[in-house]
């Protein structure tokens, strides 16, 4: 089998040019700053400090802490045991590339790659779609399926990454179900700073990335990256199947180029104004199941996959408080060619996605005085959906066109009772209105575009959370939480029949948090929870409409340590999870694709001040899968990366090798994941 796909040996132009420019300006600055300068060291694995003896990290990335919601004061740790937090140093030295690959390095998250080729991830046992997802404050998911593919998300601009699993604060917005993951971007400083990025592996796979940023009264910050492949190969134990040899992965290939910028200007005594854009241009194949390609799409790429997000924000520090807030934009524009043969060359349909998301929010804290902190937030979006579909006879339909609303109300009072306790209830008011809801049906043999219309939704989501410092290196916490989902547009009206009186699906969750930090050398964190889910959405199968039918408890454990001894850095994680359907009308057991353990090991040795070699090893647990009713065992699997990195000046030399074991992974049946690969990179940093 030795074909690839359409366009697996060309690129595209307007990555070729990003590709070329961006690779120029990192040669060019450095060659033009080879001179030898004091070296520099980067962070072990964790977003703290390196020890002094190792030097300073290689750059310090201005994060965009104003798209980051606040929810914590500024001399309050977050609670323990339930946030961690990643920054640029930690993402860059466990050597991923894209947003979804760094987050499953973190406790309690696993991902998955299934039959749409797309980074998916799996909180605590909840499915993406019920996790938040902010990207400088602005909630980023499709408006049909609810989520968004995070292997589109690059991590050369992004400055910090936070996860908040279980009890998160209501003011971040509505559906937050399972957790917010908040992803905050890079912006300009004092300080400039000129970075670039280039890594080269086989298959003709190249990822470039160059950022400049500085300003002061004025901040700009501007980053440009591309990243071409022809695939990614198999691993070497894969057996040969009628739809996939030993190579490289059919229809595997990708072509992307991004850009964003960023200018904020701080106007005294009158707060500060921010406007970002970001834009993702791709074009992909949708890799096939390996032993029997099944339903609709089984054949089947994205020759256009984008998405543009415009966002203006403001804040301003007030008396005893500060108030912010943005207004933003997003448009999907993505089309699906739909084959009839593995070759992709009878084009069958072609559908075409056009989708628009609107909204703003509004968030005050004040302090009250008497420890009170009070807080409130107001999120409004809405959501634009339209499928056309466009067949080779050159007709096309317009099958699916929505429009919603997604709104929440929400205010906490944040008391500190004393120096050891403190006390955080919460309230919100979240509501879904769909206004326009109109799909093609098949009415007495022909196709009509009816109307399906719903009532209004409304749910309240209660939290109550209590603290308390148990001497100088204890901290405990314990919460009580009730949450929601509504259902997404696909769920709704995406299936014939449709089912347009779906209603959320709730959880009851407690959370048991602790930290203990004596030292650098070790910091240890844990949190056991449990979860009653009720009104799950769920369907009986592909020619059923989604209902609210099941129910299902989660039970867990998430243990984290971190330090540093000497040269040696160190994070190790542990989760254990119990997930199983007290009620499934499919006859299910346990929780698709979702691990009952997994475990991290993240390790950094300094070998001397210029060179550093890093490890990272993920073992996943047994999991489960259903295929037509039958219930599929899934192997345990893990995975070794290393690293090595060299410091020449301003310049970083990076050797890295995924998959050291070449072990076959499939974390979904019939979608493998890549085998060896080696990695060679080079990077640096100016400070002008």
């Amino acid at each position: 089998m030795g074909r690839h796909v359409r366009g697996g040996g060309s690129l595209c132009r307007p990555t070729v040019a990003v590709l070329r420019f961006v690779l120029g300006v990192v040669l060019a600055a450095a060659a033009a700053n080879a001179a030898p300068r004091e070296s520099v060291d980067s962070d072990p694995v964790e977003p703290t400090e390196a020890p002094a003896e190792h030097g300073e990290p290689l750059d310090r990335a201005n994060p965009f802490f104003f798209g980051e919601i606040v929810v914590v004061d500024e001399d309050e740790d977050p609670p323990p045991g339930t946030t961690d937090v990643m920054d640029a140093d930690a993402i860059r030295a466990s050597g991923v590339v894209t947003i979804g690959q760094a987050l499953e390095l973190l406790p309690g998250v696993s991902m998955s790659i299934g039959g749409r080729n797309e980074q998916k991830l799996w909180v605590r046992g909840y499915e993406q779609s019920n996790v938040l997802l902010l990207v400088d404050g602005v909630p980023v998911s499709d408006p049909y399926f609810g989520d968004l593919d995070l292997g589109q998300l690059p991590i050369f601009d992004v400055a910090r990454v936070s996860v908040t699993r279980g009890a998160a604060s209501p003011l971040y917005g509505p559906n937050g179900l399972a957790g917010v993951i908040n992803v905050t971007t890079m912006q300009g400083g004092p300080s400039k700073r000129v970075a670039g990025d280039f890594r080269l592996t086989g298959e003709r796979t190249a990822v470039a990335h160059a950022g400049v940023g500085g300003g002061d009264r004025v901040s700009w910050y501007f980053g440009l990256g591309a990243e071409t492949s022809d695939g990614w190969p198999m691993a070497g134990g894969f057996e040969e199947t009628p739809f996939q040899d030993g190579g490289v992965r059919v229809n595997s290939d990708l072509r992307r180029a991004t850009a964003m910028g960023r200018i904020g200007w701080k106007i005294p005594d009158a707060g500060t104004l921010y406007a970002s854009l970001r834009f993702i241009d791709a074009e992909k194949g949708i890799p096939f199941h390996t032993t029997e390609p099944v339903g609709f799409i089984k054949f089947a790429r994205f020759p256009e996959w984008r998405q543009t997000t415009l966002a203006l924000g403001y804040e301003h520090d007030i008396a005893r408080g500060q108030v912010r807030g943005q207004i933003y934009g997003h448009a999907f524009e993505n089309t699906l060619e739909v084959f009839a043969d593995p070759d992709l060359e009878a084009l069958r349909l072609e559908s075409s996605f056009s989708d628009r998301v609107y909204g703003g929010y509004a968030q005050g804290e004040w302090a009250l005085g008497g420890g009170h902190r009070l807080g409130s937030a107001i999120h409004l979006r809405q959501d634009r959906h339209l499928k056309t579909e466009r067949y080779p006879d050159g007709s096309e339909d317009p099958n699916e066109i929505y429009r919603a609303w997604t709104w929440s109300i929400s205010a906490e009072d944040r008391w500190r009772i004393d120096g050891r306790n403190s006390l955080i209830g919460s309230l919100a008011l979240e509501g879904l209105d769909v206004v326009r809801a109109e799909s093609l049906r098949e009415i007495d043999g022909n196709p009509v575009l009816t109307d399906d219309p719903r009532p209004s939704e409304t749910f309240l989501s209660p939290q109550i959370e209590f603290r308390r410092m148990l001497g100088s290196d204890w901290t405990a916490s314990v919460a009580l939480y009730r949450r929601g989902r509504f259902p997404t547009m696909r769920q709704l009206y995406g299936t014939d029949p449709p089912n347009p009186d779906l209603g959320p699906q709730k959880t009851t969750g407690v959370d048991l948090g602790a930290e203990f930090s004596p030292s650098s050398v070790l910091t240890v964190a844990g949190t056991a929870f449990f979860n009653r889910v009720s009104d799950l959405i769920t369907r009986e199968g592909r020619d059923f409409p989604y209902r609210n039918q099941d129910e299902a408890e989660i039970t867990g454990f998430e243990l984290r340590l971190r330090g540093e001894i000497g040269v040696f850095g160190y994070s190790a994680a542990w989760t254990g999870l119990d997930h199983r359907f007290t009620s499934s009308s499919e006859g299910f057991e346990e929780i698709p694709y979702v691990p009952d353990h997994q475990i991290e090991l993240i390790g950094v040795v300094h070998l001397g001040r210029r060179v550093d070699l890093r490890g990272v090893w993920l073992a996943t647990g047994r999991r489960v899968a259903y295929d037509r009713g039958e219930r599929l065992a899934l192997d345990a699997y893990s995975l070794l990366d290393l690293g090595l990195t060299g410091r020449v000046g301003v310049t970083e030399l990076t050797l890295q090798v995924d998959n050291v074991l070449d072990a076959a992974v499939e974390m979904e049946p019939g979608y493998p994941l890549p085998g060896r690969r080696v990695w060679v990179g080079c990077r640096f940093v100016i400070n002008p």
